[in-house]
């Protein structure tokens, strides 16, 4: 897999994000605030057939069209991730 170091490179982002989210076997994503970025990702795996682990910090960070997907809720805190760590140990 190739890794973009630098952001200014001759190919396209979402080409690039196209291409990890084919070659990946695991998926997670934080949905935390909303991050159009990051919904928009995650319906891209959606798409193709990929089922993301999402992430999220508030119970309204999960919306109705997502909320069927695996989801864990997470402190970030030092022990809120410690927990967080071992949850996706278990479900991989």
């Amino acid at each position: 897999m190739k890794i973009v170091k630098d952001r200014f490179t001759s190919t396209n982002v979402m080409e690039d994000i196209w291409e990890y989210i084919n070659r990946a076997k695991l998926i997670i994503a934080d949905v935390s605030g909303h991050n159009s970025n990051v919904l928009y990702e995650v319906g891209i795996a959606h798409t193709i057939g990929k089922r993301p682990i999402l992430l999220y910090q508030k119970d309204d960070d999960i919306k109705f069209d997502v909320s069927q997907t695996r989801h864990c809720k997470y402190s970030p805190t030092k022990p809120g991730l410690n927990v967080l760590e071992k949850t996706l140990k278990k479900s991989g």
